[in-house]
């Protein structure tokens, strides 16, 4: 039933006018939402840290913008890694350092989620493939260099931290939340 209902939600949204993307089906197309959030690990963790928000207005800003290969790296998949505070820390530290330092190679340069994973746990409060918080995964960029994809490369499972096996590119000087719809 939860096929049917999904290839319904793609058909209306692909059918609608003036929309900027489409949907397609992947593998988890036909997952309900109790099991999505079971294989993700989602779950609520409470906030640890309150960093000082940043307000703008922003003027005479582009209707959109499209980043692919300027300042994000390609599409990435967590697997059923409960990750995506990671991936998304991480996204924001390679978008940082592409506008900070340029591509490397004609590429953004790509961190490691899986150093999150396994090393910004402990005193940084995040948990793994069972959740965490970007503030928190910057707290540990902040003290930690961030290694290379190439260099620690993504698991998709909780392992012991091997941030000393490679050599660090960067650290995370300093963050900001910013809120929605300032």
């Amino acid at each position: 039933q939860k096929d049917a209902e999904n290839l319904k939600m793609i058909g209306t949204h692909n059918s609608a006018k003036g929309k900027t993307h489409s949907l397609a089906m992947n593998y988890m197309f036909d997952w309900t939402e109790a099991e999505y959030k079971k294989i993700l690990g989602v779950q609520d963790l409470g906030r640890k840290h309150d960093p000082t928000l940043f307000l703008f207005n922003p003027v005479d800003l582009p209707a959109e913008v499209d980043w692919r290969g300027k300042l994000v790296s390609p599409v990435k998949n967590q697997a059923s890694c409960g990750s995506c505070w990671a991936f998304s820390a991480v996204g924001s530290m390679e978008g940082a350092y592409a506008k900070e330092f340029g591509k490397v190679g004609g590429q953004v340069q790509q961190f490691s989620e899986q150093q999150l994973v396994d090393c910004a746990g402990g005193k940084y409060g995040n948990q793994g493939c069972s959740g965490g918080w970007m503030t928190q995964a910057f707290d540990y960029a902040k003290d930690h260099a961030m290694c290379s994809e190439a260099d620690y490369s993504y698991e998709g499972y909780d392992d012991s931290c091997k941030a000393s096996s490679c050599k660090g590119i960067a650290k995370v000087d300093s963050y900001v939340n910013v809120p929605e719809d300032p």
